[in-house]
């Protein structure tokens, strides 16, 4: 059957990789702690601690005022938490430290300067003005008392600066103050010159006697402007009522109705209109007496115009005349509030001047006092730089006399109890994760580069053959024959055996060949131990002739003769060894029946277990392949099968030699033997191919050390019961 190497097999379990590897495991988990303790021992103990200052930021400082007296605005100084965090560890502050610790100590052995400056962390505490500084030695009491000498040295480093920067300060101002004093005092008198020499009143009260005027006169204005609309409105409901539309035709009509011609007219006019109504309720138009009152109305109408006339002066058909008190009373309401509006009017024109004019004063004096605001206003910064200035010179005097500190300690550094480094649980623990992954990692690389068989369903899955035998490791010490015995006594040894022999009879070949192989066959079901009829010959062969090949004959060869089964070995191989673990002659064997004719009944040679004989391979043949080719080889094949159940050919390995593919033709079939995690995938999967190609007779392969057996499950015949005993010494002896 067809098979190619990238043919896929079935997956390789992690835990079969660890028991594979469970040296790399423990290599790894062994040298990953021994470094961790190795490091532990050699890394010395480190121990930290920590010292608090909090640094005040009200300090009398010579840069500060010089920025408040070079600029108007407020300009923002560096933090001063952050200056100090720098200044700690400046080289001035850690040598004035390091004497302090001499002096409270000793002279002991100290780090340098340059050291501390490298290794000392300071940390400033969010949200506050304090500096955390922390250090790491090896003398826990040195850590301590070396920080707390570095804290007073910052006090005192500082102390001392504010005192210098104090009297700095002082000489300064004392040098400014004096050239501010007689500034001020020159802005002071320009001051009132130009009060006194532009102002547009002669002083301060006239200048407010002037507001007071100017807002009685809107006042006033604001009382006309409403009488006025009063008048107005009066006026022009007088004019609705009388009809007069001037004041002229008002006065007529006062002075006409006060006329007694023409009111004597007026009643006769009234009396005739009277006379005249009635008798046109008896008369008619035409009527003489009708007539009569008609003309003499006429009459009496020309009579009333003319006077009317002479006494306005106008030719007005229908003037107005004011003939009953009521009409004269609102003619002359009339006529008085005329004259009330002229003068209203006129007073208000008066009123509106005088606010015109102190208007116009007034919007000069901006342009007139701008100069004086700029005086004003650099006299009010004078005067706030020298009040400045003298409180500066009062806190710099008060400084240089007293100590004053912007730091001070609010945390002690107590000295620490355990070392921060190194942390033996910590690093056994990194220890056996890095072992671990390690060990992982080592197991998953010797896993992919191993290229070894796995388990039988690999195998099976790769060259299309079954699995005939998983075969235990057996000892190396039970290859002889005085061991055989304790081999045959083991149940646990022998029954692989036992299942191999059942898997290469005939009637168990014929019934595999007839079905189809799958994976699922790792192991098919046992069938009862029949002694077949016709004698087998079987060619075992390995792959790289490392598989344990004469082992496997061997213990295969004595399981059958324990069994019952006339079986010979013989050897193949000019390197098979099975004649040494049996203790046998090496000579005469098959190359002296081949080569020489000897009788093969002569070479074949009897071993300690019964039913066990054996045909070495005899003198080393310089052309060792015509042995399997020969003709008599055939003979001698033929010959033994009369004599013998079963015969066990050992051939040389068949990936080095083609006498397995040969023998195979000639007897009953090559059964493979390869042996887990050692041949490889490549190895057999090529040899089988090229057996194939050769047209050998593939039985099947046997799996050698497949699984060792367990401790405390070796039995030897002493150790079973006494009626198992004499069935197996019976079998044996058979």
């Amino acid at each position: 059957m067809a098979n190619t190497v990238g043919k896929a097999s079935p997956s390789r379990s992690i835990l079969s990789a660890l028991r594979r590897y469970w040296w790399a495991v423990l290599a790894a988990l062994a040298t990953s702690l021994g470094v961790s303790i190795l490091y532990l021992i050699v890394t010395p103990s480190l121990y930290q601690a920590s010292v608090r200052l909090n640094v005040n930021d009200k300090t009398v400082s010579l840069s500060s005022v010089g920025q408040t007296l070079s600029s108007n605005k407020k300009v923002g100084a560096s933090d001063p938490v952050v200056v100090q965090a720098e200044l700690v560890k400046s080289q001035g502050v850690l040598e004035r430290g390091l004497e302090i610790y001499r002096a409270e100590v000793g002279d002991i052995e100290t780090p340098t300067a340059k050291w501390l400056q490298r290794n000392i962390q300071v940390k400033i505490v969010p949200a506050t003005s304090i500096l955390d500084l922390s250090y790491v030695g090896e003398d826990p009491d040195q850590v301590a008392q070396l920080l707390n000498a570095i804290g007073k040295a910052a006090v005192a480093d500082n102390t001392e600066f504010i005192r210098q920067e104090a009297s700095t300060l002082k000489k300064f101002l004392e040098g400014q103050i004096p050239a501010l004093a007689t500034q001020l005092a020159q802005v002071s008198k320009a001051e009132s010159q130009y009060q006194n020499r532009y102002s547009p009143f002669p002083g301060d009260l006239q200048a407010g006697q002037f507001a007071k005027e100017l807002t009685a006169l809107e006042q006033e204005e604001s009382s006309l402007l409403a009488s006025l609309k009063e008048n107005l409105t009066k006026d022009r409901q007088l004019r609705q009522v009388t009809g007069i539309t001037e004041q002229g035709a008002a006065y007529n009509a006062v002075q006409a109705g006060q006329d007694p011609q023409l009111k004597t007219l007026d009643a006769q006019l009234t009396k005739l209109r009277t006379t005249i109504a009635e008798a046109r309720s008896r008369l008619s138009d035409q009527h003489p007496d009708m007539l009569n009152l008609l003309d003499e109305q006429e009459d009496l109408n020309t009579l009333y115009r003319q006077r009317l006339a002479q006494l306005t002066n106008t030719t007005s058909t229908n003037p107005v005349v004011a003939t009953n008190s009521l009409s004269q009373e609102l003619m002359t309401q009339y006529l008085n509030g005329q004259v009330q509006r002229y003068g209203l009017e006129s007073r208000l024109r008066v009123v509106q001047e005088q606010i015109a004019q102190r208007r116009s004063r007034a919007a000069k004096q901006p342009l007139l006092q701008q100069p004086l605001a700029d005086i004003t206003r650099q006299k009010e910064e004078v005067t706030a730089r020298l009040n400045l200035l003298n409180r500066k010179l009062e806190e710099a005097r008060l400084a240089e006399a007293q100590l004053i500190s912007n730091i001070r300690i609010v945390g002690q550094a107590e000295k620490p109890n355990s070392p921060i480094s190194p942390k033996p649980l910590a690093t056994l623990v990194i220890g056996l994760f890095a072992g671990g992954v390690l060990a992982a990692g080592s197991v998953l690389l010797l896993d992919a580069l191993d290229n070894s068989l796995r388990n039988s369903a690999e195998v099976e899955n790769l060259v299309d053959l079954p699995v005939l035998g998983n075969l235990g490791k057996i000892p190396t010490h039970l290859l002889t024959a005085a061991e055989l015995d304790a081999f045959l006594d083991n149940s646990d040894w022998i029954e692989p055996y036992r299942s191999l022999l059942k898997n290469l009879e005939p009637q168990y070949l014929a019934e595999l060949s007839a079905r189809p192989l799958t994976n699922e066959d790792d192991t098919y079901p046992p069938q009862p131990f029949l002694i077949p009829s016709v004698s087998q010959i079987i060619t075992l062969s390995s792959i790289t002739g490392s598989e344990g090949k004469s082992a496997v004959t061997l213990f295969l060869g004595a399981v059958a003769a324990m069994l019952g089964r006339r079986t010979l070995i013989i050897e193949a191989d000019p390197l098979a060894t099975v004649h040494r673990y049996l203790k046998v002659q090496s000579q005469p064997g098959l190359a002296e029946i081949i080569h020489q004719q000897k009788s093969y009944t002569d070479s074949i040679q009897s071993t300690s277990l019964s039913r066990l004989d054996l045909l070495p391979y005899g003198q080393q043949l310089e052309r060792p392949s015509t042995l399997s080719e020969s003709e008599l080889l055939r003979g001698v094949l033929a010959e033994v099968r009369e004599q013998y159940d079963l015969v066990l050919i050992e051939a040389p390995p068949a990936s080095r030699s083609a006498d397995a593919a040969t023998l195979s033709c000639i007897t009953s079939g090559l059964l493979l033997i390869a042996r887990l995690n050692f041949t490889s995938r490549n190895a057999i999967f090529s040899t089988v191919e090229q057996l194939r190609r050769n047209s050998a007779q593939l039985l099947g392969i046997a799996l050698n050390e497949t699984v060792p057996p367990q401790e405390g499950n070796v039995v030897t015949s002493s150790s079973l019961p006494s009626d198992q005993q004499r069935s197996l010494s019976q079998l044996v002896s058979r």
